[in-house]
């Protein structure tokens, strides 16, 4: 009974050695602000797509220039969308918030 007992505490001290210094705890090593939403690396979510209205990032993958402004989508879908009319995506925009990439 106390070798079963040892067995258990050797296992569990292992267990724990091992998720906190060789890689469970990615935090301990100083990598969580690499790849768990550190706020420095979040997009920032401050523009609306004027073809479907979803909000967009700064940086989206997506954006086009049209007269003195650019504006920017959340998808190809919405570009596409935006390239084949855009004078029927800014009118329908004007008095709201544009999708106006600085």
């Amino acid at each position: 009974m106390d070798g079963l007992l040892f067995l258990l505490v050797l296992i569990g001290a292992s267990f724990f050695v091992m998720t906190r210094f060789a890689g469970g705890s990615h935090a301990a090593r100083g990598h969580h602000d690499r790849c768990c939403g550190h706020p420095a690396l979040q997009k920032k979510i401050d523009k609306v797509d004027p073809v479907c209205g979803q909000e967009v990032s700064d940086n989206a993958d997506y954006s086009r220039s049209y007269g003195d402004q650019t504006y920017i989508f959340c998808s190809r879908e919405c570009l596409d969308d935006f390239e084949a009319d855009p004078k029927k995506y800014i009118k329908s925009n004007e008095g709201g918030d544009a999708s106006l990439a600085a």
